[in-house]
């Protein structure tokens, strides 16, 4: 059976390698990249702490830090802490992070 959703994943996480950034600078987003990729791979953990988050988007802790305030100041994500070590952040979508992933996933669909 063909497994749309597992060949989204998989585009999605490729876009990394297949996008210049002379091509981003060109496009007319309200969001950066990394933004982008953030609830991108939000999206397919459902849940992850900065840490992996700074792994997946190879970026600083402090570059990491803007990006996750951005979103959770425009409602895309939410930050908790975790239950067991209060100094693990903890990142969620929020429901209109979710519906904005949607529309990225159906815009990559469409082309």
């Amino acid at each position: 059976m063909f497994d749309l959703d597992g060949m989204t994943d998989l585009l999605i996480d490729n876009m990394k390698r297949l996008f210049f950034p002379e091509e981003w600078i060109e496009l007319d987003l309200k969001f950066s990249k990394s933004e982008i990729f953030t609830l991108l791979f939000l999206d397919k953990k459902k849940e992850v702490t900065m840490t992996e988050l700074v792994e997946y988007i190879n970026s600083p802790m402090s570059t990491a830090t803007g990006i996750v305030d951005r979103l959770v100041k425009n409602g895309f994500i939410m930050r908790d802490r975790g239950e067991t070590d209060r100094r693990i952040v903890i990142l969620r979508l929020t429901e209109a992070g979710s519906e904005l992933v949607q529309k990225f996933k159906q815009i990559v669909l469409h082309y």
